[in-house]
């Protein structure tokens, strides 16, 4: 199956794309370094078990779904998603393409304010916003500060389609 974000932003940026030696698609160059949307590549779902085994938890099923089409990514030049970094062997480039690690992104956004049961995976420093997995499976968008939700951003293919449009529109 081909990935339903790489298909989705290649006909939108051509040519301005490139791949690094990690599989990792960059996206719409703005600088030197930096590019609008990072995609790094999914993972198996046996790398998905041992990440879990890692972490020492079990991930909510839209999570998984998300790692099985990236892991991490920064989409829009807005949004940074977490994921498990490789570990070593990497070029420079390749080290600043390598996603968030969740373990330090849920410990940074730890908080009395935000309920055990939402699972915290991205962020956006722009808007001032964390999202969160609920136990329903919603995508919900918290403010970064209060940590109230926002809004109800739908299933995560309703908040990847979101996204997507909006790398797109810019």
């Amino acid at each position: 199956m081909h990935n339903i974000i790489i298909k989705k932003l290649e006909p939108v940026y051509g040519k301005d794309t490139k791949t690094v030696r990690t599989g990792t698609r960059v996206f719409g160059n703005i600088d030197k370094v930096n590019w609008m949307n990072v995609v790094n590549p999914p993972l198996s779902k046996e790398e998905i078990q041992v990440f879990e085994d890692e972490m020492e938890t079990v991930f909510l099923e839209p999570y998984k779904y998300l790692l099985s089409l990236m892991n991490g990514s920064f989409l829009a030049n807005l949004v940074r998603i977490a994921g498990q970094p490789k570990v070593g062997g990497l070029s420079d480039e390749e080290e600043y393409f390598q996603p968030f690690d969740l373990y330090s992104f849920q410990q940074l956004y730890a908080s009395k304010k935000i309920p055990d049961s939402y699972f915290v995976f991205a962020d956006s420093m722009d808007l001032g916003t964390i999202y969160a997995i609920s136990e329903e499976n919603r995508v919900l968008e918290l403010h970064l500060r209060n940590k109230k939700v926002l809004r109800d951003l739908g299933t995560m293919d309703e908040w990847l389609d979101l996204l997507l449009e909006e790398a797109i529109r810019i």
